[in-house]
């Protein structure tokens, strides 16, 4: 049975916001959570300082309905922060989703990408039709990047010359098998069956979780499995300095010009965090088409550092917001994101910050 058709008076309305003029006075219709129509009102219903614009988009994030101060795991850099994960107690994968989901959409995001933390490695599938359950139930977009992993869980190399520095080195190998490794084709597996799953609030990508976690031999298959179906891949990406040490002493000809190489680079690549790129390295992925997700909030918690934004701009690369599932007060809050990036930016590049404003309102009309 459809929905009731409602309607909206809005004083302002910025359809495409940053690309395009504002709206006064317009009235938007809707049935069953889409607009059917926007047209020009007399103003006599229009709530006075109303505005109506699209809904936010959560470029990277983990869907973490307990967030992780509230479990006892405090802030640091990101490979001590890894190491304590897994202490968070278990809950439904419905419920701990949906609560993240809720506190999203309340700040008027409608669509996430959601790399998914896995609770039990063997039961992945369950967990994310709970996922698919809570973003249906909300009614918030979601796109489940299925985490393909197993490397370097301890260390970004093998972790056998630091078995003897545990306390108790016989409980080594007993920690190592703690982390349930899916195999390759498991993992495509589960992609597949998910796919059958998909819907207008649930969409399936490849997520190697990044290449120090992820073989070659799962990055070359999903590479082709991405250009062969069309499915988008979701990485992180050089989130740290060490990662960005570990790759150049794994990857001789580059790590950025090896996913070249297998194919990976193309506009159905996202990468998360990027805040160790190279300049040269931002003009290739800039001209393979790669969005890149800009995490601002996270990288400062984690200690990461900041992202070469003034670069990523002067290149003219694709990039977006994300919120890690870090958010400053965990509360989601995605304008306070945007408003974090833009305060770094005036703050200490005001060039870039001048390039974007000017380029912005080249392309739309000034606010009445």
């Amino acid at each position: 049975m459809s929905s009731p058709r409602a309607s909206w008076a809005v004083e302002r309305l910025l359809p495409l916001p940053g690309h395009g003029p504002v709206l006064r006075n317009h009235t938007l219709s809707a049935r069953d959570g889409v607009i059917e129509g926007i047209v020009p009102t007399t103003g006599e219903n229009v709530q006075a300082g109303s505005l109506a614009m699209p809904a936010f988009a959560n470029a990277h994030d983990h869907g973490r309905g307990l967030p992780t101060l509230s479990c006892g795991i405090p802030d640091g850099p990101l490979e001590l922060w890894v190491s304590r994960l897994g202490v968070e107690p278990h809950t439904l994968s419905f419920l701990n989703a949906a609560c993240a989901f809720a506190r999203m959409a309340q700040s008027g995001i409608g669509a996430a990408v959601h790399c998914h933390n896995t609770q039990n490695g063997r039961t992945l599938l369950q967990e994310a039709q709970g996922v698919a359950k809570a973003a249906k139930a909300v009614g918030i977009r979601i796109a489940f990047a299925v985490p393909f992993a197993g490397e370097n869980p301890f260390v970004y190399e093998s972790s056998a010359p630091f078995r003897d520095i545990f306390d108790y080195p016989d409980q080594f190998p007993a920690l190592s098998a703690s982390r349930y490794r899916r195999s390759l084709q498991e993992g495509l597996d589960i992609t597949d069956a998910l796919a059958e799953l998909e819907s207008e609030t649930f969409h399936v990508q490849y997520g190697p979780v990044g290449p120090q976690w992820t073989d070659r031999a799962t990055l070359e298959a999903i590479s082709a499995r991405s250009a062969s179906t069309g499915r988008r891949v979701h990485m992180h990406f050089f989130e740290t300095r060490l990662q960005q040490e570990w790759a150049d002493a794994t990857f001789p000809e580059g790590i950025v010009n090896y996913f070249d190489r297998i194919g990976l680079l193309s506009p159905r690549l996202t990468l998360a965090h990027g805040v160790w790129l190279r300049p040269d390295e931002i003009e290739l992925l800039t001209a393979r088409g790669v969005l890149l997700s800009c995490n601002i909030s996270s990288n400062m918690r984690l200690a990461s550092g900041l992202p070469p934004i003034s670069t990523i701009i002067d290149k003219n690369m694709k990039f977006g917001i994300g919120l890690d599932g870090m958010s400053l007060e965990d509360d989601d809050d995605i304008l306070r994101e945007a408003r974090l990036l833009r305060g770094l930016m005036q703050t200490t590049q005001p060039a870039s910050l001048a390039r974007v404003t000017a380029a912005s309102a080249r392309r739309s009309a000034s606010m009445p």
